[in-house]
């Protein structure tokens, strides 16, 4: 298993929680924004373990709530990096490791609150 993310702190309390093996985890440290450091990222994961089976990409995170006339178009550039250019970013690093497994996945996850989000949700 490998926790990714940005802040190494909240990635070594996640596995502190799991409580597994050391030899089973590799927390993976990068800013999703950057390509090349998920890039990086993802190729030291799939150098650790040999091979990458399943990749799980969860991302949140909401800032609306404004009506369309006050809407800050910055609020919706934060939205579409966090949201899109993570996952892009993600799936151009993992999809040409997977046809050398001869299977694999990439999952996006949204939190529930996604579906009903409150206003300024987001980082």
């Amino acid at each position: 298993m490998a926790p990714a993310g940005s802040s190494p702190d909240k990635l070594q309390a996640l596995l502190a929680g799991l409580a597994l093996p050391p030899e089973q985890t590799y927390p993976a440290v990068a800013n999703f924004l950057d390509a090349a450091q998920t890039a990086e990222m993802v190729q030291a994961v799939h150098s650790h373990f040999g091979r990458l089976d399943v990749w799980l990409h969860m991302v949140g995170g909401y800032k609306g709530g404004a009506a369309v006339p006050a809407f800050d178009p910055a609020d919706l550039r934060a939205m579409l990096e966090q949201h899109l250019y993570t996952t892009l970013n993600t799936a151009r690093a993992v999809v040409p490791l997977l046809p050398a497994a001869r299977w694999g996945r990439i999952v996006a996850v949204t939190a529930a609150g996604g579906q009903t989000p409150p206003a300024s949700n987001a980082p």
